[in-house]
């Protein structure tokens, strides 16, 4: 299973098989742009990080710039309205 590792985006392959997914530029300059554009700074992506298709409305080069917090839409399936909080 692939799933999107933009925080709020619950977007993985096992539940839709025709969605896309980007790995992480090797590049350390890019990787580290995109962490930024994606909002997590002090996350180290793995060979298995990836970022959903969706995120890349001008492809893979222009980088991750479509997200629910700076242009007001959904994702095209959902995004919860509350973070649950887990219990042990």
């Amino acid at each position: 299973m692939v799933q999107c590792c933009v925080p709020c985006c619950i977007n993985r392959n096992d539940v839709n098989k025709t969605i896309s997914f980007y790995r992480f530029p090797l590049d350390e300059k890019e990787k580290k742009r995109w962490l930024k554009l994606i909002r997590r700074d002090k996350f180290t992506p793995n060979y298995n990080s990836r970022v959903y298709g969706w995120h890349f409305p001008d492809g893979k080069a222009a980088g991750p710039t479509r997200f629910a917090w700076n242009d007001g839409k959904a994702f095209p399936d959902h995004i919860p309205t509350k973070q649950k909080k887990m219990t042990n």
